[in-house]
């Protein structure tokens, strides 16, 4: 190897959302959805606390996601809190995708 040489990065790809589906139109917020690379993720915030996690293998079972690795785990409210509003939502996915992402780097 030459003085000075730097092997190109990886080209993985970005893992973006492929679904995302809202489970539950009352408390807990909750949704569930696929990634680009094929993993189920679960979202839940109930008693004031988020949850999102990931399927350690690419699946339908979403199973997988409920019992899978823990990506983020915030208390974000009260005790008595499970509604979260749309942009919180988006906020933590943006937050939970980008966390994934620098996984791969």
């Amino acid at each position: 190897m030459f003085i000075g040489y730097k092997p190109e990065k990886s080209k993985m790809k970005q893992i973006k959302i492929k679904t995302i589906y809202k489970t539950c139109n009352a408390c807990p917020t909750q949704y569930e959805g696929k990634l680009s690379d094929d993993s189920t993720f679960y979202f839940r915030y109930k008693w004031g606390h988020l949850s999102i996690k990931v399927s350690e293998i690419p699946t339908d079972d979403i199973d997988e996601a409920v019992n899978g690795e823990e990506i983020i785990n915030i208390d974000e409210g009260d005790e008595y809190d499970g509604d979260m509003s749309d942009s919180r939502v988006h906020y933590y996915m943006a937050l939970f995708i980008r966390i994934l992402n620098d996984r791969l780097k």
